[in-house]
């Protein structure tokens, strides 16, 4: 069984590629011209070598246009990769008997919560949108699995990037006021994924998913982030209108299943954030 992990440039699948390397054989895609890695452009699907994937192998779905941003402004263009391009590479990965394990977003489900697995969904803004299409479309398939990501806590992730370089430069860190997640650490993710390459059928749901155990704003994470590293200066910020116009200021989004599938609870922000800020005094 080899593990295919669409996408490999990213703060996220760097982390999996750590978590998962020796389990199984590792392979990448890229759409850039890279060593080691599988050449893809989900805006030409049909293009890939798909001999390179065989039977009960597990194609990890995280290649995408994630800015919310982009796929309000420029929607043809993220949608052809978004929806088009990848239902087709998906379909063509299933038509292999490969597992897909497809990475969608809590924006599925609207504003508001609480949200379990089984809440309906009413996606706010087009990204949200495009991965509920893609999700409708295969759910049905029992080689198929979503999950639907809360914010991703790591020390790379934009949002602490931001907070670490601010600190360390002195500057005043602007926040945006409110946007409220369940932020999840990027160890809980990769330790789920690991899980599910693993035991396919550890999850009795189609759907997981992954949020972290506290409802918390921007303000109250960076507030997090200040009493470990106290150099931190900060300030909020109400954004305008057309922010909220691609996402919802609340998403208070839960899980049935997380926990069992881990083995044990999901960290929470503090201790998220504190080993992410060790690992990367670590690595200076």
């Amino acid at each position: 069984m080899a593990i295919l992990i669409i996408g490999k440039n990213g703060f996220v699948a760097s982390r999996l590629a750590s978590r998962l390397e020796g389990m199984d054989t590792l392979l990448f895609t890229s759409s850039r011209s890279r060593e080691n890695a599988l050449p893809l452009d989900l805006r030409h699907p049909d293009d890939f070598d798909f001999r390179r994937i065989e039977q009960n192998d597990r194609v990890l779905m995280l290649a995408a246009v994630s800015s919310p941003d982009i796929c309000q402004n420029e929607p043809d263009y993220a949608r052809a990769i978004n929806v088009d391009g990848t239902s087709r590479f998906v379909d063509r990965c299933l038509e292999r008997g490969a597992h897909v394990i497809f990475f969608s977003s809590d924006t599925v489900y609207g504003g508001g919560g609480p949200f379990g697995e089984r809440s309906p969904c009413h996606p706010v803004g087009p990204y949200a949108g495009m991965k509920h299409e893609v999700e409708n479309r295969f759910l049905g398939n029992a080689a198929f699995k979503t999950l639907r990501l809360s914010y991703v806590v790591s020390r790379d992730d934009k949002f602490t990037a931001y907070l670490r370089r601010c600190a360390a430069s002195g500057e005043e860190a602007e926040i945006f006021h409110p946007l409220r997640r369940r932020a999840v650490h990027i160890d809980d993710l990769a330790d789920a994924v690991a899980a599910l390459c693993q035991y396919w059928n550890a999850l009795p749901s189609a759907i997981l998913n992954v949020a972290g155990p506290e409802l918390l704003s921007r303000v109250e994470m960076a507030e997090v982030f200040r009493h470990l590293d106290p150099r931190l200066r900060f300030r909020t910020v109400e954004p305008g209108p057309e922010f909220f116009a691609a996402r919802p200021q609340t998403i208070d989004m839960g899980s049935c299943y997380l926990s069992t599938l881990l083995g044990r609870e999901p960290h929470g922000l503090r201790e998220a954030l504190a080993k992410e800020l060790t690992l990367q005094d670590s690595l200076q």
